[in-house]
């Protein structure tokens, strides 16, 4: 071979090689093929032949994984029976083209209707993440997260839960509630105070007196109380007559004869004394001179949830930090304490509404009465009813109890027909 032929035909052959690789990386055409199995798999349904179907619809997919092809085999599982196998596929679709919100709401749809509420909030926030939340979504969403029973024989009483428990108080006894509504710890008890993570004040033979969560009874053996509360923050509140004071883990009185007083909570509690109200730290030293005329303490005489606490002054309620430092200039008719979420109910021109932290309004003054939130739902009454909106200001739980109090994990003690039940979200 002549020499000069050799690089032509080195350049030949690599011109070819580069022809083929170009030609084997095009997609092949499927569609005579896809167009064949289709009219099969269609005549197959048209016999209810669903398993042969699937298996050509199944190839198709193979073939060509399209969103119509993803949904039409989805839908000849569902016709042969088969709905885990078609929000699988359903699923498989949604992953490999997620603009495809319709997918989306057929997914959503079916775990919706099959009562998986759990699945469904999941599904939602995917493709909220995609395609935004548009009214339809929030509502869905609401719906689901948000479902609720009630549990309970109907109590007295009913305590927020503390712990993973609440007190429950019947005409005859007192005792401890799981938050699936089931009797735990132990019974006997004539009073019991919530469980803060300690010693537990409870009242048992007409003596007040402390329990740890075995049931074995710590007795003070020198002084006798009407009434104790569990320990928080190393002290517990007692009272005795007209007096409130605090013990010691060694059960000794280290100040006594307050007018009122709180637990311990953000290393704060809240004391009356003949003076007024003021704050003392878990020393029992006074944080600041000022007296006020009243601080807010919730039902189980808490003053400080979230570092917070609100005041009374000349002026009105205003919100000061665990030093006693003023937080914003927000000055209010009422106000309740902070719980475990970040919002606090407020009282403003006879109406109420809900303010952050930083004393900032993020929810305006139109209830006629409110609570502040718990982890998840702030409570509202409307119309002489309670019911439970989120931080968004949407009503999620409808007004319909006579008396709510907080939601915290996933339960709420509401009050029904007189008397207390457990509301349990059933996510």
């Amino acid at each position: 071979m002549p020499k000069f032929l050799v690089p032509v035909s080195i350049v030949g052959l690599l011109i070819l090689c580069w022809v083929t690789g170009i030609l084997s990386a095009l997609p092949e055409d499927h569609s005579a093929q896809v167009a064949a199995y289709r009219e099969f798999a269609e005549e197959q349904i048209a016999l209810e032949a669903y398993g042969s179907a699937i298996d050509y619809y199944k190839a198709i997919v193979e073939l060509e994984p399209a969103v119509e092809n993803y949904s039409r085999l989805a839908e000849v599982y569902e016709l042969a029976g088969k709905e885990e196998d078609a929000y699988e596929t359903l699923d498989v679709c949604v992953q490999k083209y997620p603009q495809e919100k319709e997918i989306y709401q057929k997914i959503i749809k079916h775990y919706f209707d099959a009562g998986d509420y759990s699945v469904c909030v999941s599904y939602l926030e995917d493709c909220a993440a995609v395609h935004g939340w548009d009214e339809e979504m929030t509502e869905q969403y609401f719906q689901c997260k948000f479902r609720f029973i009630l549990e309970g024989s109907g109590y007295q009483d009913l305590s927020d839960v503390y712990n993973g428990s609440h007190v429950a108080v019947t005409e005859t006894e007192t005792f401890f509630l799981s938050t699936i509504c089931k009797r735990m710890k132990f019974t006997d008890l004539e009073d019991a105070s919530p469980d803060f993570g300690d010693l537990l004040g409870v009242t048992v033979d007409g003596r007040a007196n402390f329990m740890d969560d075995t049931g074995l009874k710590y007795l003070d053996t020198t002084d006798t109380y009407d009434k104790t509360w569990s320990f928080s923050g190393g002290l517990a509140l007692v009272q005795y007559g007209n007096a409130y004071g605090y013990v010691d883990r060694q059960f000794r009185l280290v100040l006594g004869e307050l007018l009122d007083g709180s637990n311990f909570n953000n290393g704060v509690a809240a004391v009356r004394m003949a003076e007024g109200w003021t704050l003392v730290d878990s020393s029992l030293n006074r944080i600041g001179e000022e007296y006020y005329s009243d601080i807010k303490l919730d039902e189980d005489k808490f003053c400080s949830f979230a570092g917070r606490i609100f005041v009374k002054g000349q002026d009105g309620y205003r919100m000061v930090d665990t030093e006693g430092e003023p937080v914003g200039e927000n000055v209010f008719e009422d106000a309740k304490p902070f719980n475990r979420g970040g919002y606090a109910a407020v009282k403003q021109n006879g109406l109420w509404g809900f303010v952050d932290t930083e004393n900032r309004w993020v929810i305006e003054p139109k209830y006629e009465d409110a609570m502040s939130f718990g982890e998840q739902l702030g409570a509202v009454l409307v119309d002489g009813k309670w019911g439970f909106i989120s931080s968004a200001d949407r009503m999620v739980i409808e007004p319909q109890f006579e008396a709510v109090k907080h939601l915290n994990g996933s339960t709420a003690p509401v009050k029904q027909d007189g008397l207390w039940y457990m509301l349990i979200i059933e996510q």
